[in-house]
C-alpha cells in the first residue's frame, strides 16, 4: 500500500461545505462513541441500528456520502480494538478512545466511492469539482480517499493505492559502509565523510517560545486567539 499526498484549493463555498461535513461528523463520532461505551455495540450494530437513527434525527447528515459516515463506525470500532490491544499486552494508563472536539477532528475518509479524479481536479460527492495540484503520476489500484485539513488550514487529499508487490535490487549488492550516529555531528562514515549537525528545533526554540507565550495570553474563543494558534501551527 502507498499514499498519495495532494494540495487542494477548494473555493470559499466548498470549504463551508467541508466545514459544515467535518463538524456533522465529529458530532457523529462523538454519538457513536458514546453509544459504544455505554451499550458495548459491535461495528454492525453502530453501523445498522445508531448510524441509521441520526440519519433518521438529523436531516443533515443526507448531505454527506453514506460511506463516510459508515467510517467513522469503522474509527470508533478500531479505536476500541486497539485500546484493548493496549490493556492485553499491560500498558499503563492503556488511553481510552476519547471523544473529539471540532479542533482535533481533521480528516474524513471515503473507503470505496464517492470521488474521481477529472483532469487536474477532484471530484468529490455533494461537494463539487476541487481544483488539486496533481504534481505526479498516481501509479496503481486507488482504493480510498482521506481529505485533511492541518493546523494551519491547507487542505490535502490523501489517496490510499494498492501496488504490486516488488523486489527491490541493490545497485551496488557488493559495497557496504558504516554509519554512526552522534551529537557533535549528525552522521560519521566509515569513509571518513562526516555530516553535520542541522540542529533545527535548536535554531527555532526561541520563535516557538514566543509564539507559544503570545497564543497562552489571548483570551479563549477570541478571533486573536484563533491567530495566534494559526501562527503558532506554521512555526
Amino acid at each position: 500500500m502507498r499514499t498519495y499526498k495532494f494540495r487542494l484549493y477548494p473555493s470559499t463555498l466548498q470549504e463551508q461545505i467541508l466545514e459544515d461535513q467535518f463538524s456533522a461528523c465529529c458530532s457523529v463520532y462523538n454519538e457513536l462513541l458514546a453509544v459504544r461505551f455505554e451499550e458495548g455495540f459491535s461495528r454492525f450494530d453502530l453501523q445498522n441500528e445508531t448510524l441509521r437513527d441520526l440519519k433518521i434525527c438529523f436531516p443533515r447528515l443526507q448531505c454527506i456520502h453514506s460511506q463516510v459516515l459508515q467510517d467513522l463506525c469503522r474509527r470508533v470500532a478500531v479505536s476500541f480494538e486497539r485500546y484493548h490491544a493496549r490493556l492485553r499486552a499491560g500498558v499503563r494508563p492503556a488511553g481510552k478512545p476519547r471523544f473529539k472536539s471540532r479542533n482535533r477532528f481533521q480528516s474524513i475518509t471515503y473507503p470505496q466511492s464517492g470521488f474521481k479524479i477529472v483532469g487536474k481536479k477532484l471530484s468529490v460527492s455533494k461537494i463539487g469539482a476541487l481544483s488539486m495540484t496533481l504534481h505526479r503520476h498516481i501509479e496503481g489500484k486507488i482504493k480510498t480517499l482521506t481529505i485533511r485539513r492541518n493546523g494551519v488550514g491547507h487542505w490535502y487529499a490523501c489517496f490510499t493505492v494498492e501496488m504490486p508487490s516488488a523486489v527491490a535490487v541493490h545497485p551496488f549488492p557488493d559495497r557496504a559502509v558504516g554509519l554512526d550516529a552522534g551529537l557533535t555531528h549528525l552522521l560519521s562514515t566509515s569513509t571518513g565523510a562526516v555530516i553535520a549537525n542541522p540542529r533545527f528545533l535548536e535554531k527555532s526554540e526561541k520563535k516557538l517560545a514566543r509564539c507559544q507565550r503570545a497564543l497562552s495570553s489571548k483570551k479563549r474563543g477570541s478571533r486573536n486567539r484563533a491567530k495566534a494558534k494559526q501562527k503558532l501551527a506554521k512555526t
